[in-house]
């Protein structure tokens, strides 16, 4: 009589031990936010009202960027990671140069002239200009990490922190200020 009592616990305990399992294999399976491709910019970016729509959110990165990058103004790595954290846009603050691989999450391979997703909302986008990222060089103090945005099929340039280039700042969850600006 306590036999099948039991069993029937034992078997209860296996049944939830073979679901958590599974459930725990496919929350692992399941692709992070980052692993999502979202191949039609329209449809990654979103434009932010609440930051008087000069800041555009990217549902791939869950990063939100600065709408429209500084078109002229060029400054050294320093002074360009000091201009993100000291720029209010669209009223906020809590900026930052985006690391190399946050702004090559931006580009698109297949395009250029900007190298970015067909339907992105972003404006004043220099192709042939270097862009900053925080990111320094693991092989040379004096230098750091930049990015153009001319070919999807460029990447990461290495260039002395003293170089002058545009800043295109990010906000978010991240970041990297290695090596001294």
């Amino acid at each position: 009589m306590h036999r099948r009592p039991l069993r029937w616990l034992r078997d209860l305990l296996v049944t939830a031990l073979v679901v958590a399992t599974a459930a725990s294999s496919a929350a692992a399976a399941a692709p992070q936010s980052w692993d999502r491709v979202i191949p039609n910019g329209a449809k990654r970016f979103k434009v932010l009202k609440q930051f008087n729509e000069e800041a555009v959110l990217d549902a791939e990165t869950g990063l939100v960027w600065q709408r429209s990058p500084s078109p002229n103004s060029l400054f050294d790595w320093g002074e360009s990671a000091a201009l993100c954290i000291g720029t209010a846009i669209g009223g906020r603050r809590g900026w930052r140069l985006p690391t190399a691989w946050e702004l090559m999450t931006l580009k698109d391979p297949a395009q250029s002239n900007p190298a970015l997703p067909d339907g992105h909302p972003f404006e004043n986008v220099v192709e042939a200009t270097l862009y900053w990222t925080s990111t320094a060089s693991l092989s040379n103090q004096a230098s750091a990490l930049g990015l153009s945005f001319t070919s999807g099929g460029q990447g990461i340039i290495t260039t002395a922190k003293t170089t002058d280039a545009l800043r295109w700042c990010v906000r978010g969850p991240g970041g990297d200020y290695s090596g001294t600006p």
